[in-house]
């Protein structure tokens, strides 16, 4: 088998695409691969909300958004991993690019982009986004529009909800 080194910064990147205790180096190694062929990336978790386990559907949410047009990977904090909308054709007020998070643990809870005059409703028919606007002036996470992921096919949906944000325009007038 053969063996290479790599950089520690690209070793908590690899890291990213491995599900602890269940795969393997190669088996990590074979997911970024397929990502990078454009293959469809499967992962072997099925899910498991608490004890502190990832669930798979925030993991598959993130594995696009790693490839995902006009997004970058921002920081791992210690409860959920930050992406920048750099492809985003509108900046907040302070001037800065638009950003959403995915919760770590195992909740797969993701806090989408707040969006300049406007919201989700056009590409939330359903109305399956969750609006908080707690405290005054809204500070912190909670100000943000909420997603659950519960299936492959809310993965699907908060996707669509994503690329809407990087479509968004500035209101006019």
């Amino acid at each position: 088998m053969p063996v290479f080194r790599m950089s520690d910064e690209n070793w908590e990147r690899f890291k990213k695409w491995a599900v602890p205790l269940e795969d393997t180096a190669d088996s990590a190694m074979s997911r970024v691969l397929d990502a990078a062929e454009g293959k469809t990336v499967v992962w072997t978790s099925v899910g498991g909300a608490g004890k502190g386990r990832r669930d798979s559907w925030a993991e598959q949410l993130e594995a696009w958004l790693r490839q995902g047009p006009g997004i970058v990977f921002g920081k791992s904090g210690k409860s959920m991993n930050t992406y920048r909308l750099e492809g985003a054709s509108f900046r907040l007020k302070n001037g800065k690019q638009p950003a959403l998070y995915v919760t770590k643990v195992g909740n797969g809870l993701v806090y989408l982009p707040r969006l300049p005059g406007g919201d989700y409703r056009a590409a939330d028919p359903s109305s399956r986004v969750v609006y908080k606007e707690m405290g005054h002036p809204p500070v912190g996470y909670n100000f943000y529009p909420q997603f659950t992921l519960r299936s492959s096919e809310d993965v699907q949906y908060a996707i669509s909800l994503i690329l809407h944000a990087l479509g968004h325009r500035e209101p006019v007038g």
